[in-house]
C-alpha cells in the first residue's frame, strides 16, 4: 500500500481565528488547534466555531460526524458529541481537546489497517489494539456507545478497510 495515494490520511489541526462572543479566546480551538478531520467522513471540522447550549450546557460547536455535533464544553474543557440538531444526550468524547487532537492523530497515523477481504479474526486484532491505544490516551475515551467505541466497533466489522478510506 502506497503512501503516495492522492487520498491518503493525514493529521492537521485547524486554529480557528474568529472567536465567538462569551467565548474565552484563550481555549485550544483558538490557540493550538483542533484535528482538522478523520477520513474525511468519519468526523470533520466547520467553517467556524459556534457557541451552542444544550441541556443548559454553553458548548462550542468546531466539527461534525456523520450523526452528530462535535462540541468543546467550554466549563469541564470535554470534548463531547450531540445530536446534529442539538439535542438528545451530551456524550463525552474525550477529556480535553488535547486528547481529543491526540486521539484522532493516533487513528489517522495507524492507517492502513486492512484489505477489504481480511478475516474478522484479524479486523478484531487490529481493532482491538487501536482500542487499547485509545484509552491510553485518554482512559475515559471508551464510553458505551460513544464517539471511539462506535469508531473501534465499525472498524472490526469492516467499515475501515484500506480500500475504503482511501476510496471516501
Amino acid at each position: 500500500m502506497s503512501l503516495e495515494h492522492e487520498n491518503w490520511p493525514t493529521f492537521r489541526l485547524t486554529v480557528f481565528d474568529t472567536v465567538p462572543t462569551t467565548v474565552p479566546a484563550t481555549l485550544p480551538l483558538f490557540t493550538t488547534g483542533v484535528a482538522h478531520d478523520m477520513f474525511d467522513t468519519v468526523y470533520q471540522v466547520t467553517d467556524r466555531a459556534a457557541v451552542k447550549v444544550v441541556s443548559g450546557r454553553p458548548l462550542v460547536h468546531f466539527g461534525n460526524t456523520g450523526s452528530a455535533l462535535m462540541c468543546l464544553d467550554i466549563e469541564s474543557g470535554h470534548v463531547v458529541e450531540v445530536g446534529s440538531g442539538g439535542g438528545g444526550p451530551v456524550r463525552l468524547v474525550n477529556s480535553s481537546i488535547g486528547q481529543f487532537n491526540a486521539s484522532v492523530q493516533l487513528v489517522v497515523e495507524r492507517f492502513p489497517y486492512y484489505e477489504a477481504d481480511s478475516e474478522l479474526e484479524t479486523r478484531e486484532a487490529i481493532g482491538e489494539a487501536l482500542r487499547a491505544q485509545l484509552m491510553q490516551v485518554d482512559s475515559s475515551s471508551m464510553s458505551e456507545d460513544g464517539f471511539w467505541e462506535t469508531f473501534v466497533d465499525d472498524l472490526i466489522v469492516g467499515d475501515y478497510s484500506n480500500e475504503d478510506v482511501l476510496s471516501s
